[in-house]
């Protein structure tokens, strides 16, 4: 083929795939809500203004949030390699990645910021380290701390936050983050105006009362004192959950007891078959891609009673094989230390801390563990812990439901 035909040919080719970018661009653009469309112009005035390093939105469980922040990067003609994707969490980064579907990876805050050793424990890197980020987009910005807000922010790289603030608040100092935010969603777009789920998360967040019924055929509120007149139920209904989520660490760990006796394990030790939550990151981990973070749930799928010893694995210990929720890809020969599941503390030392995995068992979890995460079919056992937060308590645990609630109160 003649070189000159071969450059035209190349360069119609480029044209019709720069055509074909375009008109995808434009769909995604038309799909949008007009609040959801406003949003995305003020963050391409924002950034291209350069006068604010922040820029917030906010917006109800199933508004459209993270749709509405992939228009606005879109928009904004920003390669992905150049823009950093995190969360206050472990799961609610892998949350947000699973979410992308293979477009990017999430990680947390403190991974990107911050350098870690045994000895000196966490740092601020330097400026140099993050060269080449133009842009930061941190989800579940509800979840973040005074001080995290405050290293973070001093990198000077301009960030969209992204939260709900009727959501459980950050541990730590409280941030006024989310407190007048530049675009609030109202209009709900995940599950339908009219779900029960949405409606009850809505008379939470109104703080209005949730009466004892049957919300058509997805949701249901029923007393406490039915479940303590036939706890047969409650194993039953807990037992079939995706997940049971609670206010107390004593209510888990007995809700957890519970569960695996009605399922017939009696050994105080996991068993194939048990499900288990992640409760330490662990990076250097992975399963197809995926690391090994604080919140993760999986199933036991192998197990080794007692794991064998040598220079690395120096405690006693078992030895499973775990596959998470979200994937077929199962995370191979993670060693469990046999002491927590007595009741015993063994205390690691530094180095030690990448050899074993710690985990707890993970069909009941309370809400503050929950938050970043969304399960198909949920039990929510209503605690108060503190009744000024409560109405953030309960709509974030009723918010975690996507497909069937039962709440008990």
């Amino acid at each position: 083929m003649p070189i000159g035909v071969l450059k035209k040919l190349i360069k119609r080719v480029r044209l019709n795939v720069l055509m074909s970018n375009s008109a995808i661009k434009d769909q995604k653009l038309i799909q949008l809500s007009p609040m959801q469309k406003d949003g995305v112009d003020k963050a391409a005035s924002w950034f291209k203004k350069g006068m604010s390093s922040t820029f917030t939105l906010t917006g109800y469980a199933g508004s459209g949030k993270t749709t509405c922040v992939e228009a606005m990067i879109e928009n904004l003609d920003i390669g992905l390699r150049n823009v950093s994707f995190v969360s206050p969490t472990g799961k609610a980064a892998l949350v947000m990645a699973q979410k992308a579907q293979g477009k990017y990876r999430a990680t947390t805050i403190h991974k990107l910021i911050y350098d870690y050793d045994d000895i000196h424990g966490f740092s601020l890197k330097s400026s140099e380290k993050l060269k080449g980020i133009e842009l930061i987009v941190c989800d579940e910005a509800s979840m973040i701390d005074q001080s995290v807000l405050e290293d973070l922010l001093s990198f000077n790289i301009p960030i969209i936050f992204i939260g709900d603030n009727a959501q459980l608040l950050p541990v730590g100092k409280k941030t006024n983050l989310l407190e007048t935010p530049d675009v609030m969603l109202t209009e709900i777009h995940r599950q339908a105006a009219d779900n029960p789920i949405i409606h009850l998360s809505m008379l939470a967040r109104e703080g209005k009362d949730i009466p004892f019924q049957k919300f058509g055929k997805h949701a249901v509120v029923i007393p406490k004192k039915r479940i303590y007149d036939n706890p047969a139920k409650f194993n039953e209904w807990a037992s079939r959950a995706d997940q049971v989520i609670c206010g107390k660490n004593k209510t888990r760990n007995g809700m957890n007891k519970r569960i695996r006796s009605y399922k017939g394990y009696t050994s105080p030790f996991p068993q194939k078959g048990d499900k288990m939550i992640c409760t330490r990151n662990n990076w250097l981990l992975t399963a197809g891609g995926f690391p090994m973070v604080n919140g993760l749930t999986g199933t036991v799928e192998y197990k080794i009673n007692k794991a064998s010893k040598n220079d690395e694995i120096k405690r006693d210990c078992m030895k499973v094989n775990l596959k998470p929720d979200f994937t077929d890809v199962t995370f191979q020969g993670l060693h469990l230390l046999h002491s927590p599941f007595v009741g015993k503390e063994e205390k690691l030392r530094g180095e030690e801390y990448s050899s074993y995995v710690d985990m707890d068992y993970g069909y009941a979890i309370t809400c503050n563990k929950a938050q970043g995460s969304e399960f198909g079919n949920v039990v929510v056992w209503n605690e108060v812990l503190n009744y000024k937060e409560h109405e953030k308590w309960l709509y974030t645990a009723i918010t975690r439901a996507s497909n069937n609630l039962i709440l008990i109160k």
